[in-house]
């Protein structure tokens, strides 16, 4: 069997790691390597695969978080050498400013809970397993345009929700989240939903439900990625 190839995975808060997404890119070939908020620049360019993560800052905030324009010149650099990355959430939304796209703040606020999300009609091999549409969790208030590459999803209230750029994805939403995750970031949030007007134990009733059911699709979609990212470096 041949040896692991690296995976460098960017966290941007510690509770927000890989989560569902380790698992099958292990069992792609894959090693996983953490970054806490300390990019490697050099290295990072050229490992095999890079895995940005969400977090709560905005891809506009790099003046309060230097870490951030660091990640965004490495995922434009790999864009450039064609080198695949995968984004989530905040990944996604600084894989879209390194290829030119503007990040700003959503004019409809944040969205947080589960909610569906609606594969586009194109060819890719992320999509070809998935229903038109599925539940994912959304936790983010930051959205982008132009969608750059050819985007894979869509929803509401922001339109763009995936793409792909070369041999790169970004995923605005949480498909790494399953329900035992879900659970945990919305009672480690309680008192920060509550002053915004949600109700924890109401997210979870309505939301925890729908992701279990969702689980299967989730499960091929993390495969999809993992798979391709290997074909992507591997001949």
């Amino acid at each position: 069997m041949s040896a692991p190839l690296e995976v460098v995975a960017y966290l941007h808060e510690a509770h927000e790691g890989l989560a569902r997404l380790r698992a099958p890119l292990e069992r792609a070939g894959f090693r996983v390597v953490e970054r806490l908020r300390a990019p490697d620049p050099e290295a990072d360019v050229r490992a095999p695969l890079l895995v940005v993560l969400g977090g709560p800052m905005g891809v506009y905030e790099a003046d309060r978080f230097p870490f951030l324009a660091v990640e965004q010149e490495v995922l434009r650099r790999r864009l450039a050498a064609n080198r695949p990355s995968i984004g989530l959430c905040l990944g996604a939304q600084l894989l879209a400013a390194a290829a030119g796209s503007t990040v700003r703040k959503g004019g409809r606020g944040k969205v947080i809970g589960v909610a569906p999300v609606q594969r586009l009609p194109v060819e890719d091999p992320v999509l070809t397993q998935l229903p038109d549409a599925f539940d994912v969790v959304h936790w983010h208030g930051d959205t982008f345009d132009p969608i750059p590459g050819v985007p894979l999803f869509r929803g509401q209230p922001y339109p763009a929700q995936g793409f792909r750029l070369g041999r790169s994805v970004g995923l605005q939403f949480h498909a790494e989240l399953g329900p035992e995750g879900f659970r945990e970031w919305v009672e480690g949030s309680s008192d920060a939903l509550r002053r915004s007007g949600r109700e924890p134990d109401a997210l979870l009733a309505s939301g925890l439900p729908r992701l279990t059911a969702a689980l299967p699709v989730l499960d091929r979609l993390l495969e999809a990625l993992a798979r391709d990212a290997r074909a992507a470096v591997v001949p």
